[in-house]
């Protein structure tokens, strides 16, 4: 069945001496696989399509037995020229990539989290918008879109030094600031980044850009949603593409 679909490319591998397999999220179909015949030639009219981050209408033949289907043609729905030239930026947006590769099933269709992947990837080609601010935003809304949202209704920094140590339950998503001694469900977190998640998780993602996530305070974050997905999801999680800033 010749198929089209709005997706974006969430990572890509060599197959034989001139073909790729892209994993790509699409609106239609959720996370599928397909295949890029000759490709890697010289000649082919779609290498510039088979990239991570691009957002394109693809047309495959899909396999109703397999989930590796043969790409026919392709066309860019928008490009994203600033995030590829922005190294803080290209970081970022693969690691969205990767909690979409990590958090997805495959052929699970969700137009709302393909939606938020769009607008994020949108909002990372903007160059006044800090990029670790669309990481938390982007989480903060996966994880309620995935069903297990965060709860930070009760907490309140009430302390001047806003900067001390609090608990984050990973099992019921809420903060237990009682300084008891971190249990197995919980995690100390900084409580000037956890401030700034409770103000983004009122915010739409498009607003994001009004509370700044520094580089230091996204190893927070980072740490946070890890934890976070790892405990719901029951499977370890993990996003590689942050190793990059560390080791910059």
């Amino acid at each position: 069945m010749l198929v089209t679909t709005e997706a974006v490319v969430l990572s890509t591998l060599k197959y034989g001496e001139t073909s790729k397999i892209a994993h790509i999220y699409t609106k239609d179909f959720g996370k599928t696989s397909i295949i890029a015949k000759g490709v890697r030639t010289a000649k082919s009219k779609l290498a510039s399509f088979i990239e991570p981050l691009n957002y394109c209408n693809f047309t495959f033949y899909k396999k109703r037995t397999s989930n590796l289907h043969l790409l026919s043609k392709a066309e860019f729905v928008k490009n994203f020229p600033y995030i590829k030239n922005s190294f803080h930026n290209l970081i970022i947006g693969f690691s969205l990539l990767e909690a979409i590769m990590k958090t997805q099933e495959e052929n699970d269709a969700n137009v709302d989290i393909f939606n938020l992947l769009i607008k994020s990837i949108s909002l990372l080609n903007e160059q006044e918008v800090s990029p670790f601010s669309v990481f938390a935003s982007f989480h903060i809304y996966l994880s309620k879109k995935l069903g297990f949202m965060l709860n930070f209704n009760d907490f309140e920094i009430k302390d001047k030094c806003n900067n001390f140590s609090i608990l984050f339950n990973i099992e019921n998503g809420k903060i237990d600031s009682s300084k008891e001694k971190s249990n197995g469900n919980s995690i100390p977190l900084n409580s000037q980044v956890l401030e700034k998640i409770k103000k983004l998780s009122n915010l739409k993602i498009e607003e994001c850009p009004i509370i700044e996530i520094t580089e230091s305070e996204l190893r927070y974050v980072n740490d946070l949603f890890i934890r976070y997905y790892s405990y719901h999801l029951d499977k370890a999680i993990c996003f590689n593409s942050l190793d990059f800033l560390q080791n910059k």
